[in-house]
């Protein structure tokens, strides 16, 4: 999901449980590194930025969460990471 939201609110149900629901925005824009090489400052991984996801509650539009998901360089398993913690490689 390359430049998508994921929009999220809560709202009591009519049970007396909560009620979830979830939209999808591409008003988000895309992550500054996305397609380059980064390395994740946290454990000093080096990959491409394969894509981010971002979630944002649907009544008022605050910022949830943003993940950004990087494909290794040479091949191997995905990983996610904050948006802070890559630096370009």
């Amino acid at each position: 999901m390359i430049g998508r939201e994921r929009r999220r609110s809560v709202a009591p149900a009519a049970d007396g449980g909560v009620r979830v629901a979830m939209g999808v925005s591409v008003s988000s824009p895309p992550h500054p590194h996305l397609g380059r090489a980064v390395r994740d400052r946290r454990d000093g991984r080096c990959g491409t930025i394969s894509g981010q996801l971002v979630e944002r509650d649907t009544e008022t539009g605050r910022l949830l969460r943003r993940r950004i998901f990087v494909r290794p360089m040479g091949g191997g398993i995905e990983w996610e990471a904050a948006p802070e913690d890559l630096v370009p490689a």
